[in-house]
């Protein structure tokens, strides 16, 4: 059982280098170009 979440933990964590910080801006970028392109 130990092997399985360990294996799950590496699955479901952050690759090197990965910033969480920069975050929100991707998501108001993501949000941006559907406000754009998807509304009339």
């Amino acid at each position: 059982m130990k092997t399985y979440l360990t294996t799950c933990a590496l699955w479901l964590g952050d690759p090197p280098g990965f910033d969480r910080s920069q975050l929100p801006g991707v998501d108001h970028k993501i949000t941006a170009f559907f406000l754009k392109h998807l509304l009339p």
